[in-house]
Order: structure tokens, then C-alpha cells, then sequence
């Protein structure tokens, strides 16, 4: 068996534009992980004031890595060697709902975290 290991951002980049794809079309699928577990951890910055009350925690840098794993499996299913950012959009919500902790004015107002995530995917722009 091969040994197992995590691409750093560069290397993934690297190795879409070897493998034939273009700079841009591999870099925004990188811009939507990165800029969407963002938008957890600062929604005021995303013009998502309306959330920053509700989320106590947002999604950690691992949560970007378990992101970039399942949009890397979607983009193979999908018959790609990289990931684009509908990729990402398809997998965000099983990936985030349980890595963005409300608060408990959420818990109150019967916000779960679902909720939160869509209003996220609709409302953040990705490349």
C-alpha cells in the first residue's frame, strides 16, 4: 500500500495545472473552501451580520482540510481530477453542519446549524 498523506493548497494547485487544467479553474474551487469556512468564523466580515449572533464557533482549519477531502471525492464521482467550486457547494453542508457551533441565542430562536450553512452557500460569492 501506498502511504497516505494531505496536499498542501500549492501542491494541489501544482498538480491540476500539470494535469491539464487551468490555473484559474484550479484555483477557485481553493477560493470557495477557504472563503466559505471564512465566512463561519467571520460572517460580519461577509456581510452576514445577521449570523454573527448565532454562531459561537466557527468551522477550524481542519474543517477546510475535511472539505477539500470530500470535494476531491465529489470531483472524482463527477469524472474530475479537480475540484471546482460546485464541487465544494454539493459537500459544504455535510461537511459543516457539525463543525459550526451555534450559540444559544441560535438554540432560542430555533436556528440549527443547517440553517446557518445554507444561508451562507446562498449568500457568500465564490469565484
Amino acid at each position: 500500500m501506498g502511504e497516505s498523506r494531505t496536499w498542501t493548497l500549492g501542491e494541489e494547485v501544482a498538480h491540476s495545472i500539470t494535469h491539464g487544467v487551468g490555473l484559474l479553474a484550479a484555483l477557485a474551487g481553493l477560493v470557495a473552501l477557504v472563503v466559505l469556512t471564512a465566512a463561519t468564523r467571520d460572517p460580519k466580515s461577509y456581510k452576514l451580520a445577521e449570523l454573527g449572533d448565532f454562531i459561537a464557533w466557527g468551522a477550524s482549519p481542519r474543517a477546510t482540510l475535511a472539505l477539500l477531502a470530500a470535494a476531491r471525492a465529489h470531483a472524482f464521482l463527477q469524472g474530475r481530477g479537480y475540484v471546482v467550486p460546485e464541487d465544494v457547494k454539493s459537500v459544504a453542508p455535510d461537511v459543516l453542519r457539525h463543525r459550526v457551533l451555534l450559540t444559544y441565542e441560535a438554540e432560542a430562536e430555533n436556528v440549527t446549524s443547517d440553517q446557518v450553512v445554507a444561508r451562507i452557500l446562498e449568500r457568500v460569492e465564490v469565484p
